[in-house]
């Protein structure tokens, strides 16, 4: 896949992000938005909860509902991180960009949960791309 350079600037914002934002959490997430080359929002993965964030449920990676869980996923901070914004803004024309970093700050998956999925869909976002395992770029 042809990397496009906001792929390398999401990277190293989200390398700069990290050893600040990173509070006893078990990964590291980061979501930049863009709309062409100009950055619009960054979200990072917190240990608190929204009421909007409640209604979607959430699942581990084994499958187990964590949706009791409080906490906020990078995708969701970054679609509020937005402001009033949100409400005039043509999301067909953004891209977001998803990272993931382990305690030992290695890029892992990042593909999004089932509550983030469901948001990406009704904004309707031009291109998502995700950290696959690997440390590689892919298209959701």
């Amino acid at each position: 896949m042809d990397n496009p350079p906001i792929l390398a600037k999401s990277l190293e914002l989200a390398r700069a992000l990290y050893p600040s934002a990173f509070q006893d959490m078990r990964t590291f997430h980061v979501s930049v938005l863009w709309n062409k080359n100009r950055l619009l929002s960054v979200g990072v993965n917190r240990k608190s909860t929204h009421p909007r964030n409640l209604i979607n449920k959430k699942f581990s990676e084994e499958g187990e509902d964590i949706s009791h869980s409080k906490f906020q996923c990078a995708e969701f901070c970054a679609f509020t991180g937005l402001g009033k914004q949100r409400y005039t803004l043509d999301f067909s024309k953004c891209i977001m960009v998803n990272l993931r970093f382990d305690r030992n700050y290695r890029i892992s998956l990042s593909r999004p949960c089932e509550s983030c999925e469901s948001l990406l869909r009704w904004l309707n976002l031009k291109r998502v791309y995700f950290t696959n395992s690997e440390g590689n770029f892919e298209l959701y």
